[in-house]
């Protein structure tokens, strides 16, 4: 199940479910022994198993934790500290909750290519208008 490289998940890892489509991913930090910690758009931030994190597809590592032990460890409890705070697609998606605790930073590349893709067709939206 897991799309790896063959390599083995590590604990603090940051993972994407590779679905259908490539847009919008799905993203979550992965707790050695207990779960993914992702933040679900049914309510919030949650510690699921496999299966219910990826709906059964397959997964990958997208960022390693660079690191010793204690930096995995700091990841892992950055995410489980952020259990129960609600799911805001503007403001604290899956990619802002993994992020964060990966990097103590929140932000989400989806949402800002989003957000430059819709200010592009725009704007072209607008030239074409004015040229008639």
């Amino acid at each position: 199940m897991y799309q790896n490289s063959g390599n083995q998940l590590q604990n603090g890892d940051m993972v994407e479910v590779l679905g259908p489509v490539p847009f919008p991913r799905h993203v979550g930090i992965y707790a050695a022994g207990r779960g993914f910690v992702h933040n679900s758009k049914a309510g919030s931030v949650q510690l699921t198993d496999l299966a219910t994190f990826s709906g059964g597809h397959p997964i990958r590592a997208i960022w390693r934790v660079s690191g010793t032990w204690f930096d995995q460890q700091l990841v892992v409890q950055r995410a489980l500290n952020l259990i129960g705070t609600p799911y805001n697609l503007l403001n604290f998606n899956c990619e802002h909750a993994a992020y964060l605790a990966q990097t103590g930073t929140k932000r989400s590349p989806q949402l800002a290519f989003a957000a430059i893709a819709l200010g592009l067709f725009g704007l072209a939206l607008a030239a074409s208008r004015a040229n008639g």
